[in-house]
């Protein structure tokens, strides 16, 4: 007797996909271009989030790695043998991290809120501005600014806390909050140091790809 196939059930196994991360495509590309103003981060650290280990050392080999090497040959230093080298459940934490920092926070939140404060009319004109900056060094101290403002803010909330009445309240509050800025800061020098390694002309590169994308 043949056995009766239910039409509501699908069975499908992994080799009948061609592609299951298909849907990291349009990321992928974006990364790739520098396409900022499309890219849509918390998707990105959504979907990537989602998978399983096994799932995503498939999409870092498949997708990820190869885009990394486009950036890190061309606009800014990616540190390929620390990735490799960790687990990957740490390589995912630190893609995410490092993607919000080359598509989000270095264009929107240090390059265009503080290093770039006018408008040029072509990418010659801003070429032209960016060539006699020591961009690696302008940028490092950007964001050390950061580093500063976080811990002189913490020191303010830690101080206001020991006048204040509920003061053994607060601090197990502060305590929590520490972490999560310790957590922050490790990550901002991290990043400080990846800018610093770069080669000022690729930094020249990925300043006009920023520009381009968001505003011409």
């Amino acid at each position: 007797m043949s056995e009766i196939l239910d039409p509501t059930v699908l069975d499908l196994d992994a080799n009948t996909i061609d592609d299951p991360f298909e849907y990291f495509d349009p990321f992928i590309e974006q990364i790739k271009n520098i396409n900022i103003r499309d890219f849509d981060f918390d998707i990105f650290k959504k979907y990537v989030e989602e998978l399983s280990v096994d799932e995503f050392e498939q999409l870092w080999k498949n997708k990820i790695f190869p885009v990394l090497q486009v950036i890190d040959e061309n606009y800014l230093i990616v540190d390929i043998e620390e990735f490799e080298k960790s687990a990957p459940d740490v390589k995912q934490v630190m893609l995410v991290e490092y993607i919000e920092f080359l598509m989000s926070v270095l264009p929107y939140k240090v390059v265009f809120a503080k290093y770039i404060k006018k408008p040029f009319k072509s990418l010659t004109d801003l070429e032209n501005w960016l060539s006699d900056k020591n961009i690696a060094n302008d940028l490092a101290l950007l964001l050390q600014e950061d580093v500063t403002i976080i811990n002189n803010m913490f020191s303010l909330i830690k101080t206001t806390i020991a006048s204040s009445k509920k003061a053994d309240e607060y601090n197990q509050r502060a305590e929590k909050l520490k972490s999560y800025i310790e957590y922050e800061n490790n990550f901002r020098d991290y990043f400080i140091g990846i800018v610093e390694d770069t080669d000022n002309e690729m930094l020249k590169n990925l300043i006009l790809k920023y520009y381009e994308s968001e505003f011409l």
